[in-house]
């Protein structure tokens, strides 16, 4: 008998007990089964290549999620958001900035080129002084 798109199947998984027992704390944090937690990451990594894939790069994704990980770091140093704070705004820059001017595998002037990117995303966001604050070195 074929199966359905919307039967639900069982499925045996093995996996290492560490990985099992991040997956059940994680569960637990989010008040879900373990089940509902695995399906749920499983969905999560499907929706990453269906958004990835058209741009068919990577490296793209590792970049961002860098991006994303001193976003987080700054705003819980500050206390605040990024997209509500100028200050906080200008430190993610700077520090981006610098991250991409210190990797060995960063192209020349590209610092520079995210740095004038981002004050002219805070410019078109009503900060019109992030040029005045903390411009890269």
């Amino acid at each position: 008998m074929e199966r359905e798109p919307t039967d639900i199947v069982q499925l045996k998984l093995r996996i290492r007990e560490d990985l099992r027992q991040r997956l059940e704390d994680a569960a637990k944090a989010s008040k879900i089964s373990l089940n509902a937690a695995i399906i749920e990451r499983i969905e999560k990594t499907f929706a990453f290549d269906t958004f990835m894939m058209p741009m068919g790069r990577q490296d793209l994704f590792w970049i961002c999620s860098i991006f994303v990980g001193i976003i987080r770091t700054i705003e819980d140093k500050t206390g605040k958001r990024w997209t509500e704070d100028l200050a906080t705004s200008v430190e993610a820059r700077n520090t981006m900035v610098q991250f991409l001017t210190k990797s060995p595998s960063a192209p020349s002037g590209l610092g520079d080129m995210v740095a004038r990117a981002l004050i002219e995303a805070l410019a078109d966001d009503g900060h019109a002084d992030a040029n005045s604050k903390g411009e890269s070195k």
